[in-house]
């Protein structure tokens, strides 16, 4: 595929407009203002610039600006099966399009016990992870807060979810945003919740995507801050497993030990 290289000088405009409407971290200082200027008065600006500019200027290492290529890998990266009989196991990399399975799965199950394996679960949709979260949670209970720099979001569960003996969740240093959400916000709202890891990676700032696919851009700027209940990624886990590397049956081990037998 042959990428349009140059994004004329409206969308231009809109793209810094937005930016400085939306970022939460940005650096206005006169290096910003000189470039802004530079840009906005070419008829066309190569991709490549934009980007540069993005980077030059922003305050954190999330927002970004790049060539837009679609992922068709999410589909495929969905795992299920059952465990030592009881055990219904889910496992995805990310929120893209999970929560519809994800709901279906735990909806037609009779088994007691479920563990949710984010392990190098990236993140990604947050009403994705909210429509996970409320699938699990009892009614009126806080699943997440958003804070943008105008305004402020909370997600409220409502009355229909489906209830587990024991929810067992796996994370580590990969597990990343919406995915360190659904693990906090669970353990949160939840006495049957069981954490298990050493770290996760910590991120409780999210993106908006903004997506061209006409002159082939993807544009993420941090907007928001999240919480769940007050707390923050450093409050995900309850089981702390000292291992510095953890293999599957590690995490199995303990689990297990957790079940009454």
């Amino acid at each position: 595929m042959i990428f349009k290289r140059q994004i004329p000088n409206k969308i231009v405009n809109i793209l810094i407009e937005r930016y400085e409407e939306e970022a939460l971290f940005l650096n206005k200082n006169n290096e910003y203002y000189d470039y802004k200027k530079l840009l906005t008065s070419k008829k066309k600006i190569p991709i490549n610039e934009f980007k540069n500019f993005i980077v030059k200027t922003r305050d954190d290492q999330f927002t970004n600006f790049d060539y837009y290529r679609r992922n068709k890998s999410f589909n495929s990266t969905f795992q299920i099966d059952v465990k030592f009989k009881n055990f219904l196991y889910i496992k995805f990399a990310s929120f893209q399009d999970a929560s519809a399975r994800f709901v279906d799965y735990i909806s037609e199950t009779s088994l007691p016990f479920l563990i949710i394996d984010l392990r190098d679960n990236i993140g990604g949709n947050v009403e994705e992870c909210v429509k996970i979260a409320n699938s699990l949670l009892p009614n009126n209970c806080n699943i997440v807060n958003l804070k943008y720099k105008r305004k402020k979001l909370s997600y409220l569960s409502d009355e229909h979810f489906k209830k587990f003996e024991k929810i067992f969740i796996f994370v580590n240093e990969y597990t990343i945003s919406s995915a360190e959400i659904l693990a906090l916000t669970l353990k949160t709202n939840l006495n049957n919740i069981f954490v298990l890891g050493n770290s996760t990676f910590g991120k409780d700032i999210g993106q908006t995507t903004y997506i061209n696919k006409k002159y082939n851009y993807v544009f993420n700027i941090s907007t928001f801050k999240w919480d769940v209940n007050g707390h923050h990624p450093s409050d995900i886990i309850n089981i702390k497993m000292n291992k510095q590397v953890l293999q599957l049956d590690d995490y199995y081990r303990v689990m297990l030990s957790k079940v009454e037998t």
